[in-house]
């Protein structure tokens, strides 16, 4: 009991203690208050590969019609009629989460007569005019986007952005692993002792070996000297534990789960919390349901890689 008035004594206030599998668990058991709701929540895991699907959804997130420049400029590329990529994008959705009108500038301007143009399928959401809150999670909510494909290509207004040719082959990287997350900018959460030893056990299987490695969740914090820190100081290449959303692919059944009413309460820590973790979130949404940690592609390619890419 002491060492547990100690822990809590410890533990900052804008820290969350989730049970293990917690998130899996709620979901499970969770009870709907109408009939109605049991309908619209009836969340589907995705297959582990789409190999059939040729074309994805790209959505924007814009708060600040003063940094438009380069997302206009990504737009207008990605719906060039040139090159394959032409051919892949389904629709492009701008999730408008500011204040300020999106015409201000003269590139919001552009955006909007994108959208108003009935041969460009560019859509723009005004989540805050439908009395949604100024929230980063609007971007997944499923109700709002109504999206048509199984593939999700997310960025943020100011980006990174990335190659076609980058992004062509995260694409196919997603389609033989569509029930995690794809994404170009992986960080790695590192352990204390007793977690690592846990960890790496998982990892070795206890001498045997295992089908996938990404299967296993090491438990965080539950005894004295456990540690979780967010390794902000490098890309992780490998052993990822969430992804940026910018160059992020996700299937569109995981909005079902990161809208679902049983997460409320981890949706209002985000809004709460003073940097909003909404990446971090979703990444956890997404392990603990599909049991998958995220997948990293390269933001670069070599010349002889594009080469090879473009005569596919």
């Amino acid at each position: 009991e002491k060492q547990q008035q100690q822990q809590q004594q410890e533990k900052p206030s804008n820290f969350t203690d989730l049970p293990t599998l917690g998130i899996a668990k709620a979901l499970s058991s969770y009870q709907p208050a109408s009939t109605e709701e049991a309908e619209q929540w009836q969340c589907q895991v995705p297959p582990e590969t789409e190999c059939q699907v040729n074309s994805f959804t790209i959505i924007f997130l814009g708060h600040n019609p003063e940094r438009l420049q380069g997302m206009q400029q990504q737009m207008k590329g990605f719906l060039r009629q040139t090159g394959i990529m032409s051919t892949r994008v389904h629709e492009i959705l701008v999730v408008w989460n500011g204040p300020r009108e999106l015409s201000e500038t003269r590139a919001g301007k552009s955006i909007q007569d994108m959208a108003e143009d009935s041969h460009t399928p560019v859509r723009v959401l005004y989540p805050l005019k439908l009395g949604y809150p100024n929230d980063l999670l609007n971007r997944y909510d499923p109700r709002l986007l109504k999206v048509e494909t199984k593939a999700i290509l997310y960025y943020d207004d100011d980006g990174p952005f990335y190659s076609h040719d980058a992004i062509l082959g995260a694409f196919e990287l997603w389609k033989r692993n569509s029930n995690t997350q794809i994404g170009a900018m992986a960080r790695r959460l590192d352990v204390g002792k007793r977690q690592e030893v846990v960890k790496q056990t998982m990892l070795q299987g206890g001498g045997q070996s295992l089908v996938s490695e990404d299967r296993h969740f090491v438990p965080h914090c539950r005894e004295a000297g456990d540690s979780v820190f967010y390794n902000y100081y490098q890309f992780a290449q490998f052993g990822a534990n969430m992804v940026l959303p910018s160059g992020t692919f996700v299937h569109s059944n995981y909005l079902c789960f990161i809208w679902h009413p049983a997460l409320e309460e981890v949706r209002q820590f985000v809004r709460a919390h003073p940097v909003h973790p909404d990446d971090a979130t979703v990444s956890t949404i997404v392990s603990q349901v599909s049991g998958r940690a995220p997948k990293v592609y390269s933001r670069r390619m070599p010349t002889k890689k594009r080469r090879l890419l473009q005569q596919k």
